[in-house]
């Protein structure tokens, strides 16, 4: 398969773009600022497989339109990309808002768009899966618009999968070993484990794992669901 991947130079990202090209996909990965971890990955990929990297910004509507027009059909889009910017509601600035909703939201409906003009002129179909969070689901105190900016690529997932050769599914991760969740106070992040069945962090692997099983399937029939991949978090 032919696959687009944002935020590739990430941990998830990282990880994702090391296992689909083990599975023999051919890889297209964008990132935005961080040249020296692609560099990485570029050359760590030589011998697994076929990995083209753009660099650019997916706040940039010109950017989404040039990409699409260099990469041409595409069978699967992992939205991947994302910010957090977090802070009690009261005391969030607009700019926090505007940020994290620009790039996790607003920069999704802009790829989406590009999709469907895709799947309608060429007529091929597409799955798109969106790394989204647990906080887009239940709601995080002091992740507003993280929690905003992700339940709103739920809601577009669902119109998306009514449309002709187009099917949507959203992984929802909770506390993952990474790099974003290091960044969570240590009493906040004992709060969630506190609440979840297994007590510990997930590792990005397990998203890997997950969205590699997914492309194995020989059904089609899953679509316009949202998988928790959350280690039973309760609340």
């Amino acid at each position: 398969m032919k696959i687009l991947i944002t935020g590739i130079t990430g941990d998830i990202g990282n990880d994702l773009c090391s296992r689909l090209l083990k599975s023999r996909h051919t890889v297209i990965g964008v990132f935005n600022k961080n040249i020296e971890k692609a560099r990485s990955i570029k050359n760590q990929s030589k011998e697994l497989g076929n990995l083209t990297l753009y660099q650019g910004n997916l706040n940039d509507k010109e950017f989404i339109h040039y990409l699409f027009e260099q990469i041409g059909e595409i069978d699967v889009v992992i939205n991947n990309a994302g910010i957090n910017s977090d802070n009690l509601f009261t005391n969030m600035e607009y700019t926090e808002w505007n940020e994290v909703i620009e790039t996790n939201l607003i920069s999704n409906i802009r790829i989406s768009n590009e999709i469907l003009h895709m799947t309608e002129k060429k007529h091929n179909k597409c799955l798109i899966i969106n790394i989204v969070s647990v906080s887009a689901v239940y709601g995080r105190e002091g992740q507003t618009n993280y929690s905003f900016s992700k339940g709103g690529v739920i809601g577009l997932s669902k119109l998306l999968s009514t449309r002709e050769n187009l099917r949507t599914i959203n992984i929802a991760p909770g506390m993952m070993d990474s790099k974003m969740v290091d960044e969570v106070p240590q009493e906040s992040l004992e709060t969630f484990l506190k609440y979840t069945s297994l007590k510990k962090k997930g590792k990005v692997s397990d998203i890997s794992d997950l969205i590699d099983k997914i492309l194995l399937m020989e059904s089609e029939y899953l679509t316009n669901t949202t998988l928790k991949l959350d280690g039973g978090f309760m609340r």
